[in-house]
């Protein structure tokens, strides 16, 4: 029962925390283009190309985390579910043999679209619509996502980007109650070179309480072989998953994601698989 609890109250209560929880394995960064940009920033979806995403999280007592995104060249679609499994309702005499359940959820769907700028620089933008229910509240907002990502014609190894998540108004949970929304700001800095790829990532969240927390960390990928593709990043600053280690299998038009987050908070090691389509 642990595990469940400080899950809902770091993503859920008192709301719109789950949109910080990792989402898939390979989780994408400012700089990160292609199919990952819809989850990501928006920036990186210009070009040309299709792909679809699946991914699917099964959590402690019954709760589990689905999504599902696609591309199609500019634009990009994402919906993800998050179901925290049944829980009992609990008043001042809780009733041992069993009472009335509940399932808190919450539901986030994303459209985004990249554009041109400069010839060496993308933009790109993304409204977001989020919902969840636990018991008897509901909680709902419309956020603006986006970003920009420069990759300079002289230096081709070099990528720069820069993303915003979740900027929104104050949310309404109850009468004479209002939170702030999850806003989340990043820059990152890439350097890939043959079959590798190096990645410095600065990012700053502000919860619903006041305040905020700074990331600092950094990523390295290796082209292990043309069809394996390995990554570790540590964060300095994110006190439930500072490390991460995720690797891409690709077969064909097939692709398999595998992420892991040890932890010793919170609740517990994480495990992330997601598949990708490409048509």
């Amino acid at each position: 029962m642990v595990p469940l609890l400080l899950t809902l109250l770091q993503f859920v209560n008192p709301g719109f925390e789950f949109l910080l929880a990792p989402r898939v394995a390979l989780a994408p960064l400012p700089t990160t283009p292609g199919l990952s940009a819809v989850i990501g920033n928006p920036a990186g979806l210009l070009g040309q190309g299709q792909g679809l995403l699946f991914s699917y999280q099964r959590q402690p007592l019954g709760a589990y985390r689905s999504l599902a995104a696609g591309r199609w060249n500019a634009w990009g679609l994402m919906v993800d579910y998050q179901n925290f499994g049944p829980m009992e309702y609990q008043d001042e005499t809780p009733n041992d043999e069993g009472g009335l359940t509940f399932t808190p959820f919450a539901l986030h769907a994303r459209l985004g679209r990249a554009f041109r700028l400069d010839p060496e620089v993308a933009g790109g933008l993304a409204v977001s619509v989020v919902y969840q229910r636990i018991y008897d509240q509901e909680y709902s907002g419309l956020f603006l996502s986006g970003g920009v990502v420069y990759a300079p014609a002289r230096l081709p190894m070099l990528r720069l980007g820069f993303a915003f998540e979740n900027l929104g108004p104050r949310i309404r949970v109850a009468p004479q109650v209002d939170m702030n929304p999850p806003l989340r700001v990043a820059a990152a800095l890439a350097v890939s070179r043959a079959r590798w790829e190096a990645t410095l990532l600065a990012r700053h969240t502000t919860g619903y309480a006041d305040g905020g927390w700074l990331e600092l960390g950094g990523f390295v990928g290796w082209q292990v072989h043309p069809w394996l593709f390995l990554r570790l990043g540590y964060l300095y600053g994110n006190d439930l998953y500072p490390l991460q280690a995720d690797l891409r299998i690709q077969r064909g038009r097939l692709a398999l994601r595998l992420g892991w987050l040890p932890t010793v908070e919170g609740p517990g090691q994480t495990y992330r698989m997601a598949l990708e389509l490409h048509p």
